[in-house]
């Protein structure tokens, strides 16, 4: 992930914060804009989400399944820790 900033984060509309450029894990780099409105990605239609982490399943199905991995990791490793009362 990389903020972007003057002619590279292209043209900048009322309501933008910054430009990022994220590059996934199958290499192919997104450009993301941050928002008033939340996060959308340059180029997709109907990107728009309140989440960067819901915008990259949307666009990219190889992040979506990393994610998906990711999530199930870390929910077993707290249904194998003890409980704590």
């Amino acid at each position: 992930m990389k903020k972007v900033d003057g002619e590279e984060a292209g043209e900048k509309r009322d309501g933008d914060y910054f430009g990022l450029k994220v590059k996934i894990c199958n290499g192919k780099v997104i450009h993301v804009i941050a928002s008033v409105k939340g996060f959308f990605a340059v180029g997709k239609q109907l990107s728009h989400c309140h989440s960067i982490v819901d915008l990259l399943q949307n666009v990219s199905n190889a992040f979506a399944k990393v994610i998906i991995t990711l999530m199930l990791c870390i929910l077993q490793i707290f249904l194998l820790l003890p409980q704590r009362n």
